[in-house]
């Protein structure tokens, strides 16, 4: 017997049909037509910029492979031309129709993807000359239009950013957000590309402003923190570290709320505690550079031999020292972050591009399970040796983490902390840390882009001329000391 659940299902699906029906009788159409062929018929909806827009982001981050005509995965050289193909076959779907509103905003996108800038220019006019158009929506798609034209590689495109940026400047103090992640986004854009004193210029001006931002919007500044980039390219500047320690004692303070902020809702109380905590952690992180990198921990070591040195920090743990000649780049992530996933590929590059005095390094941990399934600390690893060498075949050294599982106060359990991701410390993931021959400290970087691979690629080049010649002493995070300006 069915149960009332299944039953009152039923009863409604009839009830649909008998409207349908009922509406067919009215339409004067055969009542014979069936409601399936009715659902089948009804016209499709447009597809709108914004999730054409989406797409091109998902294939230009490499979420998604585009595929060929015949439903294969089009080869990783021809990927690029491949989405400006699809990207422009796109644009010329849309401009069927009148695109408005806020469609004008991520078609602006589309035209700067595929190469047409003065039709993107004017998306975004159009939109900002949109009749009662709010402060907020003015500084999105100035944001919008600043991020998507900061191209320092191109000096038309950059210009073009930066002219954007002075109508953000202009905006009143309310619009202060819309500044900083526009600062950002251009102290970002010039890292990836190695400008240095344009690094410093936009993240300072961003920082500055953190005073001024609400309290309850200042995340962007303690988590994940611009600071980061900054503190890389100051490495390389004399009295560039008593710089960022110095702006790091300012901005500290500011993640704590007032007396009075956390009387009015205990919210701003659990927001100080977790931006300071994680704050710290950035600051501690950004501290190693230009000092000796602290050891790798782990319990397995695949694709290379396990150290000799015993770690106390858990049964089975050995450590490994670094500054034994060779420079590492150091890629520090677990399996269940994608973007830590996504960045191997470009690793595995590195690496096999590499001579025999650099090596690339995946640091990893278990995390008590795979997939829905608890596993012991050994049996998890045993899937993750799997998955990376024999499934994906990965030749770089991996040093994983299987900490033992430590009782909780509400009497679960926990893998133990892995103690590298502790002493760097790690924040975010992926987290990127290169060291020269030596075991000091040279480049931290926070997220994964082919802008940032490349921009490792270049840091190791640079490592490796300094190890030839020995003549510069310049952190190969500085770009302006690599071109010797």
């Amino acid at each position: 017997m069915s149960s009332p659940k299944c039953r009152a299902g039923h009863t409604g699906s009839m009830t649909l049909l008998s409207a349908i029906m009922g509406a067919l009788m009215l339409a004067g159409l055969p009542a014979q037509v069936s409601a399936q062929q009715v659902l089948v018929q009804e016209p499709k909806l447009p597809t709108t910029a914004a999730e054409y827009d989406w797409g091109h982001n998902l294939y230009a981050s490499s979420v998604l492979t585009p595929v060929s005509g015949y439903g294969a995965l089009v080869r990783p050289d021809s990927v690029e031309p491949a989405i400006r193909d699809r990207t422009h076959a796109w644009i010329e779907q849309l401009q069927a129709a009148p695109v408005k509103g806020l469609q004008l905003d991520p078609m602006g996108e589309l035209y700067v993807a595929d190469g047409q800038d003065a039709m993107a220019k004017q998306q975004f006019a159009d939109r900002l000359a949109t009749k009662g158009l709010s402060l907020d929506d003015r500084g999105y798609t100035l944001l919008l239009a600043t991020k998507v034209f900061a191209h320092p590689e191109n000096a038309e495109r950059i210009q073009t950013a930066l002219g954007y940026m002075v109508q953000l400047d202009a905006f009143p103090a309310a619009a202060i957000m819309w500044k900083f992640h526009a600062r950002a986004a251009l102290g970002e854009a010039y890292y990836v590309t190695g400008d240095g004193p344009a690094v410093r210029v936009q993240l300072t001006k961003a920082l500055a402003m953190t005073p001024d931002i609400p309290f309850e919007h200042r995340k962007p500044v303690f988590l994940e923190s611009p600071i980061t980039m900054l503190a890389d390219v100051l490495s390389g500047v004399p009295g560039g570290a008593a710089r960022i320690d110095s702006l790091g004692k300012v901005l500290l303070p500011l993640a704590t709320p007032t007396a009075a902020q956390v009387a009015s809702d205990s919210e701003y109380f659990w927001l100080g505690q977790y931006w300071t905590r994680e704050f710290k952690g950035t600051l501690q992180l950004t501290a190693h550079l230009g000092q000796a990198a602290p050891a790798i921990t782990a319990m397995h070591w695949y694709n290379t031999d396990a150290p000799t040195a015993v770690s106390t920090a858990a049964p089975g743990a050995q450590a490994k020292t670094l500054g034994d000649g060779v420079i590492r780049l150091m890629e520090f992530g677990e399996y269940s972050c994608y973007p830590c996933r996504m960045a191997l590929p470009g690793m595995e590059r590195i690496r096999t591009a590499a001579p025999s005095n650099v090596q690339v390094w995946y640091v990893t941990q278990t995390e008590g399970s795979w997939g829905a399934t608890v596993y012991s600390p050994n049996d998890e690893s045993q899937h993750l040796e799997h998955y990376y060498v024999e499934r994906k075949h990965y030749g770089m050294p991996i040093a994983l983490w299987a900490g033992p599982k430590d009782t909780t106060q509400d009497f679960g359990a926990l893998p133990r902390d892995n103690p590298s991701a502790e002493a760097y410390p790690i924040q975010a993931t992926p987290t990127f840390v290169v060291t020269d021959g030596k075991g000091i400290v040279r480049h931290i970087s926070i997220g994964y882009s082919r802008q940032v691979e490349t921009l490792l690629s270049s840091d190791i080049q640079y490592l490796i001329g300094e190890a030839k010649h020995q003549g510069s002493t310049a952190p190969a995070s500085d770009r302006t000391a690599m071109a010797g300006q």
